[in-house]
């Protein structure tokens, strides 16, 4: 309950408020011992991988595969397994997809589907829902209409672009609320003096700010810690964690490239994937937290590459 009010406030909404209550729930039954909370968390985010697993995979085979590296990837073990708001994110992100992409639902199922998903992302992270339900419709609609991929990033570029005028017209200013609450984050890191925190230069006013500062977004989310950054256990479980994302994403692109996989099925992951770690990369300056932001995200990439890692795997593995 002492994170019902937070000490450095930006204005926007508080999630800690449906996960006070979700756990206020769940105490009911479990009598305060975290371990049930626990239990539930992690069948939670499993549900959510198994529904991005079903949603995206076809051969059973590389369905058993895709659940096994999802979940014994590092950030899977660490931030999924337990109370934490990205188990319940991922479940409702799982949710959206299956109601979405799932081939064999009916209507009640999608309705029921998009319901969980709407309850938990709009109580949760609505920005999350902001950049994953654009991206999935445009893949609805590559499949039905055929697009090629331009036309799906440039619908994509235009919605953005859209979504920016509108919220200007209507004197809502997103630009402060995101410097606000990169501001926010840095104040809470100073005041607590994390042990994975580093310096991040604040974010003056204005979009200008916000688009020099992406590429630094990216190489926070994506590529740092660098060697001689690490000092701490955080650090070292987000430097080892980025090697073997890149591996996979390595192995990932050889396989596509070896069985002439269709990179246009997974587009619509990239689509959702840009945004969501520039968002993260742009406001967080702890190593550890972009490490558990950014898990939901970095899973669903896995799974949605995993026919392909397979395949790399598997040629490497006849190779004499």
């Amino acid at each position: 309950m002492n994170t019902w009010i937070k000490p450095f406030d930006s204005g926007l909404y508080n999630d800690n408020y449906f996960m006070i209550r979700l756990n206020a729930l769940i105490a009911l039954f479990s009598f305060g011992y975290y371990e049930v909370h626990g239990i539930v968390f992690s069948a939670l985010s499993f549900l959510g991988v198994l529904w991005v697993v079903q949603s995206l995979i076809k051969e059973q085979g590389d369905r058993q595969f895709a659940l096994a590296i999802d979940i014994l990837f590092p950030s899977s073990l660490i931030w999924l397994s337990g109370g934490l708001k990205e188990a319940i994110l991922l479940c409702g992100i799982g949710a959206i997809i299956k109601a979405s992409l799932h081939s064999s639902l009916t209507l009640r199922q999608r309705i029921l589907y998009l319901f969980i998903a709407l309850v938990i992302l709009l109580n949760l992270k609505l920005y999350v829902a902001a950049f994953l339900i654009p991206a999935v419709a445009l893949e609805l609609i590559r499949r039905k209409k055929q697009w090629k991929p331009i036309w799906v990033v440039i619908s994509w570029i235009d919605l953005g672009l859209l979504v920016i005028s509108v919220t200007h017209l209507l004197h809502i200013p997103l630009d402060e609320y995101l410097i606000r609450k990169q501001h926010e984050f840095i104040n809470v890191v100073q005041e607590l003096n994390s042990g994975s925190g580093f310096a991040m230069e604040r974010m003056s006013h204005g979009y200008t700010s916000i688009l020099t500062s992406i590429p630094q977004s990216w190489m926070n989310t994506l590529l740092r810690p660098w060697p001689w950054e690490i000092s701490s256990m955080p650090e070292l479980l987000l430097g080892a964690e980025n090697a073997l994302l890149w591996i996979m994403i390595g192995l990932g692109l050889s396989g596509m490239i070896k069985t002439k996989g269709d990179w246009r099925t997974i587009l619509w992951v990239l689509l959702f994937l840009v945004p969501f770690l520039t968002l993260i990369g742009l406001v967080t300056p702890v190593f550890g937290a972009i490490m558990r932001y950014r898990a939901p995200a970095i899973l669903v990439l896995l799974i949605a590459l995993s026919p392909y890692i397979r395949a790399s795997v598997m040629t490497l593995l006849k190779r004499p």
